[in-house]
């Protein structure tokens, strides 16, 4: 510490000069499993039948017409 505070040109207590704030930081990383990518999937399925479905009832073109 000693040696830090009799740098010239700096404070007592200041830290040396280094890298910007923006190159420390690390932003979060976000994994994403195959587990949630099928259970996506499964949904996008299941919104699609259901679309598909209220498509042919309001058309009259389903069962039955």
């Amino acid at each position: 510490m000693d040696r830090l505070r009799s740098l010239p040109g700096g404070a007592a207590g200041d830290r040396p000069p280094g890298l910007p704030a923006f190159c420390r930081s690390r932003p979060p990383t976000n994994t994403v499993r195959v587990s949630s990518l099928r259970g996506l999937y499964r949904l996008l399925l299941v919104l699609l039948f259901q679309l598909s479905s209220l498509r042919l009832v309001t058309s009259n073109l389903g069962p039955g017409s």
